[in-house]
Parts: C-alpha cells; structure tokens; sequence
C-alpha cells in the first residue's frame, strides 16, 4: 500500500488480481482512485471491483480447476500475460538502443 502513495501525476498501476475483490485490493484500488492515478488490470472476473475501476483491462482466463488444492490453473493465465507483456517490452526497449 505504501507503494501506491508514492505514485505520482503520469504513472499508472498495474494491479493483478486474479478475482479483482478481495479486501486488500478493493482498499488498494481505493487509495489509487483517490490519488487520481490510473489503473491497469490484469483480472479473471470482467464484473470484479478492480475491473470495474479500472481504466484499461487485460482479462485472463476465468477458468479454474477444484481438483487442484492451488490455484494452478489462474496462475498459469496470470503469468502467461506477465510474461507476454515483459517480453513486448523488452523488444521495446531494444528497439530504442538501434543496430
């Protein structure tokens, strides 16, 4: 939550939450409404409270598994995203620094 005060004008957050309602999350997103910055989600629920108050969504798939004790599956989607994002960046950044 300290992170989310340090937030300035120009920045945005990039929230994940996998349901996007959990208390510590609906308090986060909160705090960052209330400071003006914008949200990026990246979520499972497209009718959670993070979605909802966010400007941008990135929606994982909401599949899951019972027979697993874990969340297996959502993390499987969650990382999928996070490192497709890390790696459209990383070319980016390449890009900047020329042949």
């Amino acid at each position: 939550m300290s992170d989310a005060l340090s937030l300035r004008k120009g920045d945005f957050a990039l929230v994940i939450s996998f349901s996007g309602d959990t208390r510590f999350i609906v308090r986060l997103v909160k705090v960052l409404k209330g400071q003006g910055i914008p949200i990026v989600a990246i979520t499972g629920r497209e009718d959670s409270f993070l979605a909802r108050n966010a400007e941008e969504i990135i929606l994982v798939s909401d599949k899951s598994d019972s027979d697993f004790k874990s969340p297996i599956i959502e993390e499987i989607s969650m990382l999928s995203i996070i490192n497709s994002i890390y790696l459209v960046y990383s070319l980016f950044l390449n890009s900047l620094e020329g042949p």
